[in-house]
């Protein structure tokens, strides 16, 4: 089912798709944390679910709080997207570049919390891949890398390939930033390691015939520290987590596969994401993962879900702590991607990956929060934090009224700003003799306030932002458009736009068809009552003609005046 993207009229350059929420009970935490996610595109050519793609920040109730998509298409595309530290600091780390088949090729963002880009990182030896971008509170900086290499499989036609994947880690505080660390899955291990047989669903792992086509034997796709300088990483094609020595690269142990060296039914996961260490002591590691259980083609397991695994060092014995499954009735299966995060106060968040779902539990493993994008979208990760994102630029406005003696409607949003708790509106008819209008509470991304002046009365229009910390920030003065006299009539008292009109500013750039409402939404533009099937033809085209044209002036002065504004946010064109 696709759900219409919601529609902002203080920035109709944003577009991006809609978080459902099916289940939610209140909580303390609602309105101190958000959730931290970058939807893809399922298909490769859904351009319209493309140019929805990229990081976002909602609150709980799913409203956005800031859009940060990057470049989308067949340019670059962001799949790690979390809160991260830099120098100190809370920050937000991205992976951009490009994605070919299940790994990618690209470079580490850094951004600050005024959404300003304060680093990119490269690999030494190449691109980083988009399984792993993260900075450490040491200074350091862990990635993923993906190369393929030639190899003896065996095959009739002489020499193969094997896309050999492995991890760096930066030191941050070096001169010239190169990889302190670098570990490779080939150097350690054999391909017969591999739970995928070589030539099954090539199109899928590789047939290994050639170097854009090299078999993917171990497919690293996370890596954490422990608190002695060792790696832990998860390889989802040889079903088992490995702690590294972060001395030699030597496997200290494995976790599930052929060779694992715990036993019990905390080794029993296959195709897992996003292993991470917890604690651990000289007898005993806590870790994380999600178990997937499938990938769709060579296993189909029944049901995925997060776990917290205890690994006894003396007995070797590997038990499940705590497990989380989908809160749907019979659960979901993730053929792919997907991430388990534990929080300190006992919370936890599930990412059922391929299937766009995440739920949030408390400490009793009682489902808080249940929610999901459309069947277009993919998760690599979800997250849950607090944060306090506090953009450079001013609050954006867009005010209107359908004649001079309406009143003024006012659109007003910021984003990126996580801390606004209501708007002050002024009015003016001239620059310096602005007065208080009223004061509405911050109700989503867009709030929209009716002012009790008409048109006439006020040339001007200014919002507020007060923050809950008593900080304020006014926007740019905004003039209240009125459409000509001519078609005043057909446009309603809040707004001249019609779900019709956005469905085809969506569709213009896509083959995708948004399956939404045609009808005229509330306060859009009413039908014409007048008889007669010429003039109703000659007003409808009249109507489209305006609308386009209000639609390409404002696409035009938003992507002239805004395109860098929001950390690359995705421009719909």
């Amino acid at each position: 089912m696709v759900v219409p993207s919601p529609l902002y009229f203080s920035r109709p350059d944003i577009v991006h798709p809609h978080l459902s929420i099916r289940h939610a009970i209140p909580s303390p935490l609602d309105h101190h944390s958000f959730i931290f996610v970058a939807p893809i595109s399922a298909l490769d050519n859904d351009t319209d679910a493309q140019q929805q793609s990229g990081p976002l920040i909602l609150d709980r109730q799913g409203d956005l709080i800031w859009c940060g998509a990057a470049e989308v298409g067949s340019v670059s595309s962001t799949t790690t997207f979390d809160l991260c530290e830099w120098e100190g600091d809370p920050a937000l780390c991205l992976f951009r570049g490009q994605k070919r088949s299940a790994v990618g090729y690209g470079q580490g963002v850094v951004l600050d919390r005024h959404y300003q880009e304060i680093a990119v990182i490269d690999a030494d030896d190449g691109p980083i891949d988009l399984h792993e971008f993260r900075t450490s509170p040491s200074g350091t900086v862990l990635f993923t890398t993906y190369r393929p290499w030639p190899y003896d499989l065996g095959l009739d036609h002489g020499v193969g390939w094997v896309l050999d994947s492995g991890f760096g880690e930066i030191d941050l505080r070096q001169r010239g930033r190169s990889a302190s660390f670098t570990w490779n899955a080939l150097t350690h291990f054999n391909i017969s390691e591999s739970a995928i047989p070589l030539r099954s669903y090539p199109e899928i792992f590789g047939s290994g015939r050639s170097h854009r086509d090299a078999f993917d034997f171990f497919h690293i796709n996370s890596v954490d520290k422990d608190d002695h300088g060792n790696y832990l990483i998860s390889a989802r094609h040889t079903d088992s987590v490995y702690l590294i020595s972060g001395k030699d690269g030597t496997v200290l142990w494995q976790l599930g596969g052929k060779n694992s060296w715990f036993h019990g039914p905390g080794a029993e996961f296959r195709r897992q994401h996003h292993a991470r260490y917890r604690s651990g002591n000289g007898s005993h590691t806590l870790i994380t993962l999600f178990d997937n259980t499938s990938d769709g083609y060579s296993l189909i397991g029944s049901e995925s879900r997060g776990v917290e695994i205890s690994l006894n060092h003396y007995t070797m014995a590997a038990t499940v702590q705590r497990q989380f499954t989908a809160f749907q009735p019979g659960g979901l299966l993730a053929h792919g991607m997907g991430s388990l995060q534990m929080g300190s106060n006992g919370e936890a968040m599930a990412c059922f990956g391929s299937n766009a779902t995440i739920t949030i539990f408390d400490r009793n493993n009682q489902a808080m929060l249940d929610a999901s994008f459309d069947d277009r979208f993919l998760l690599y990760r979800a997250s849950v934090h607090s944060w306090s994102g506090s953009p450079r630029r001013p609050p954006n406005v867009w005010a209107y009224a359908r004649t001079p003696h309406s009143a003024i409607h006012v659109y007003v949003s910021w984003n990126g700003a996580s801390g606004v708790e209501f708007w002050n509106f002024y009015v003016a008819d001239e620059p310096g003799s602005y007065r208080l209008a009223g004061t509405k509470q911050r109700t989503g991304f867009e709030t929209n306030f009716t002012c009790d002046i008409n048109a006439g009365q006020a040339s001007l229009v200014i919002a507020e932002a007060v923050g809950y910390d008593g900080a304020r920030r006014n926007s740019s003065p905004s003039s209240p458009f009125m459409p000509p006299e001519n078609l005043a009539s057909q446009c309603g008292e809040a707004h001249c736009f019609t779900q019709s009109t956005f469905n085809y500013r969506l569709r213009s750039s896509s083959s995708t068809t948004l399956r939404g409402p045609e009808s005229p939404v509330q306060g859009g533009c009413a039908k014409s009552s007048l008889p007669g099937l010429r003039l109703r033809l000659a007003q409808a085209m009249a109507a489209g003609l305006f609308l386009m044209l209000v639609y390409m002036i404002g696409r035009r002065y938003w992507t002239t005046q805004r395109r860098y504004q929001d950390g690359n946010c995705n421009i719909t064109y």
